[in-house]
């Protein structure tokens, strides 16, 4: 049997979505370790994703190296391990992820631009800067991100290609 299975962008980014929501309650709520494994499928689900989004090569190099270290850091918090580890991973991936999400968002339509780039500066931006400010300032960006999310998913993976037609 040959051919291809294909999941489409729309439900890829839906589903991202769907897994970030638990990620995200948990700034606020105690989920418990549940947070990890919501997390984890929300990086995995963003793992397919990558290619299928139009981007620079390095920007998809980027989000790989974001993807690998941010279910690294996961992992890490399963096992028990030290909290201030799997943050310093964590936190490493997410100025990869902001390169992916620039790279990606470059080419788009100024709102979709504009989101991306004001996403992916703050998730690196926070990095530089989390010694010295309170880790629920990096859950103002987490509206940010499911609003990017949904873009996507409105438009089947190809935001600005098919804003601009």
């Amino acid at each position: 049997m040959t051919g291809n299975f294909e999941i489409s962008s729309r439900f890829l980014a839906t589903a991202s979505v769907l897994s970030f929501l638990p990620v995200a309650i948990s700034f606020f709520f105690d989920i418990g370790i549940a947070k990890e494994y919501f997390g984890i499928l929300f990086h995995v689900l963003i793992f397919f994703l990558v290619p299928k989004l139009e981007a620079p090569d390095v920007a998809k190099f980027a989000g790989y190296g974001w993807l690998v270290l941010d279910v690294c850091a996961g992992v890490i918090s399963l096992g028990g391990h030290s909290p201030e580890l799997s943050s310093s991973i964590r936190l490493a991936g997410h100025i990869f992820a902001g390169i992916w999400i620039i790279g990606v968002s470059h080419g788009g339509p100024n709102k979709f631009k504009g989101l991306g780039y004001v996403l992916g500066a703050w998730l690196a931006g926070f990095t530089l800067i989390s010694p010295f400010i309170s880790r629920m300032w990096l859950a103002s960006g987490l509206v940010l991100m499911i609003t990017w999310l949904i873009m996507i998913a409105f438009q089947d993976g190809n935001a600005y290609r098919r804003m601009k037609a």
